[in-house]
């Protein structure tokens, strides 16, 4: 999920989205679409984990525990065309991962 990751609902909600719509041939960029702000993409560079921090509170444990590799800057999709033609909103973020993927700051076995 951070480096330009998707999420396989939202994949197959696309899938579903591209099915039914009114246009009858199109070519789409599905992908997550993050929380941070301009600001937050700017100053990314050089204070990556604390802007991940403040945008999806409890990063910062879950990327310094786990050393999670960080990408060196934070790209914003335009997903203007997919959410006029086909309705596409994605759900799923960085900050869906770290809440799904943790229970009490840590994450989760496998099995568990």
């Amino acid at each position: 999920m951070l480096h330009g990751g998707v999420d396989r609902r939202d994949v197959l909600e696309a899938v579903e989205l591209a099915v039914n719509c009114k246009q009858t041939f199109g070519a789409y960029h599905i992908v997550r679409e993050d929380l941070l702000s301009d600001n937050d993409r700017r100053a990314y560079p050089d204070s990556s984990i604390e802007v991940l921090d403040k945008v999806y509170p409890g990063a910062k444990e879950i990327i310094e525990n786990y050393r999670l590799s960080l990408p060196d800057k934070w790209e914003a999709p335009d997903l203007s065309k997919e959410k006029a033609e086909l309705g596409y909103y994605p759900k799923y973020n960085f900050g869906t991962f770290i809440k799904e993927c943790t229970n009490e700051g840590l994450i989760r076995d496998a099995l568990s």
